[in-house]
């Protein structure tokens, strides 16, 4: 792998019992305390945290994990919900990349991988329809 870049579509029914809203803050710019992030065309960066009921397939049971979900927004994705209301995540998906080191030669060295969460959107179980996500 060369850099290369995964993204992978997360089956929440077959992969979580349960998934539960905990908060949403804004993701600030790197460097700063203030000023929230955007993307290229203007949305506002987010951060959800997402209660997820893991099944766990080898040893039959379910573990609870915290995910911290990167979202883009006009708005607050989390305004309307209290924290531990039933939700599900549209487009949820994990992508993987590469964490390389540069030696002087200029070989590269394989030190590790960085994983991250996204979603479009957040709704209550059994809602279809949303706030303006996009």
């Amino acid at each position: 792998m060369a850099n290369d870049v995964s993204n992978l579509q997360i089956d929440q029914a077959a992969s979580f019992a349960g998934m539960a809203f905990l908060g949403c803050t804004p993701r600030m710019k790197f460097g700063s305390e203030n000023q929230q992030d955007i993307t290229k065309d203007g949305r506002l960066k987010w951060d959800l945290e997402i209660l997820c009921g893991v099944r766990n397939q080898l040893q039959q049971k379910v573990e609870n994990r915290v995910f911290k979900v990167g979202m883009s927004s006009r708005s607050n994705p989390g305004e309307g919900f209290e924290m531990f209301d039933k939700c599900e995540l549209r487009d949820f998906t994990v992508g993987v990349s590469e964490k390389q080191r540069r030696h002087e030669n200029g070989a590269k060295e394989l030190t590790g991988v960085s994983v991250w969460f996204t979603a479009s959107e957040i709704v209550r179980v059994g809602e279809s329809v949303t706030a303006e996500a996009a």
